[in-house]
């Protein structure tokens, strides 16, 4: 759409992030090890800091990719790819022009929540994927 380059940059750098999976099987796998890792460090990025190409602190630049990257595969695990890309698509054809307003009126209109409770939704599921429930040992019978 002719909004496309409004969305955040965060946004636009995890979808082509997510796109490159086919190509690197490893890479959902080194995308959740770095964002739990700056989870328990209380290190991810704030959203707003990710947002803006040419803006975005230096500390937090590779965030942008990775952190974007995370949360777009969460976003298509969690809801679907149909209502991750009806969420893209509203971004992308909206006439709202500041990125924050835009990520607040998609994810109302898409998932019927704010951005803000969106955003505590994937914070609440680090580590994501979750690690499998440990199981009781088998015993054997011989």
């Amino acid at each position: 759409g002719s909004n496309s380059n409004t969305m955040s940059w965060w946004i636009l750098e995890g979808v082509a992030e997510l796109a490159t999976e086919t190509v690197s099987p490893k890479s959902r796998q080194r995308v959740n090890a770095a964002v739990t890792r700056w989870a328990e460090e209380d290190n991810l990025a704030p959203w707003d800091d990710i947002t803006t190409f040419g803006s975005v602190p230096r500390r937090f630049m590779g965030h942008v990719y990775t952190q974007g990257h995370h949360f777009m595969g969460w976003l298509s695990e969690k809801y679907g790819r149909t209502k991750r890309n009806a969420w893209l698509t509203h971004m992308s054809r909206s006439t709202t022009k500041e990125p924050g307003p835009l990520l607040d009126e998609a994810t109302r209109a898409i998932f019927a929540m704010s951005w803000d409770d969106l955003s505590q939704a994937w914070r609440a599921d680090l580590p994501w994927p979750k690690p499998a429930a440990p199981t009781e040992p088998v015993e054997q019978v011989n």
